[in-house]
């Protein structure tokens, strides 16, 4: 799928999916989740039947909801969860505790030295899910205060992807904030449904992280969704993608 006539430096500005491309949400949910849930559950829970159940409220959620704040859709996630499992009904305070999660999710382990070497070439922009507040938790925490040069959320957006609306919002405001044409980003993310497959339809070139997600994760699977992506690059980790465009960059002096 890669457009060898390209290289990665042509581009201005990197869209990124910070949740499971730069966070580990899928360890952060899984974790929390079976923090709170009964432990009775666990044995007879593998981790992708968890995170696959978790998946599909989401989803729905966030459907029906398009203008709740994420850490609200969260809570309301974690109702259904429960109420598929089968488990008593949840306190308020279980659902406030997960909602309110976002900003403790682990960060991958390449992920802060990895951005700030691509800083020294991009504008770096999220695109993302969350709200606003949840955002600035994993900024302040996580990614150790790293310095993002714009966030753009479904928070202000008021849809959440994988909704086109999401994609022509992020370019609409980088042309107005940058001065970047839309050929000038490169949307890089780990989801193939909230990102790539939208970024192929509003004619967005893409690279994806694969994050493990060739054979597993929450955001659709390649033989699933194949035919509905076309990303130009395709690397393991976000360190792999930096270590590229250094290369690149070392090459061009």
């Amino acid at each position: 799928m890669a457009d060898t006539s390209q290289q990665l430096l042509d581009f201005d500005l990197l869209c990124f999916d910070c949740y499971g491309t730069i966070i580990d949400w899928e360890t952060g949910i899984h974790d929390r989740l079976c923090s709170l849930l009964p432990s009775s559950l666990q044995p007879d829970l593998s981790r992708s039947q968890l995170l696959n159940i978790y998946a599909k409220h989401e989803h729905a959620t966030q459907i029906a909801h398009p203008t709740i704040a994420y850490s609200k859709i969260l809570r309301k996630v974690y109702h259904l969860v429960v109420e598929e499992l089968g488990c008593p009904v949840p306190t308020e305070t279980e659902a406030e505790v997960f909602g309110a999660s976002v900003g403790s999710w682990p960060v991958f382990p390449d992920s802060v030295s990895a951005l700030q070497s691509l800083g020294k070439h991009f504008k770096l922009v999220p695109l993302s899910n969350v709200d606003s507040k949840s955002l600035e938790e994993t900024v302040m925490g996580p990614l150790e205060g790293l310095v993002f040069d714009a966030r753009y959320t479904a928070e202000e957006i008021r849809t959440y992807k994988p909704d086109l609306n999401n994609f022509h919002y992020m370019i609409k405001q980088a042309k107005k904030d940058f001065g970047v044409d839309k050929n000038q980003i490169l949307v890089v993310a780990q989801s193939l449904m909230h990102d790539h497959v939208p970024a192929r339809k509003v004619g967005l070139k893409s690279c994806w992280i694969e994050r493990g997600g060739a054979t597993s994760g929450i955001g659709g699977l390649l033989t699933d969704l194949g035919d509905q992506v076309d990303f130009n690059w395709r690397f393991k980790t976000l360190g792999d993608l930096a270590a590229l465009v250094e290369k690149e960059a070392a090459k061009s002096k």
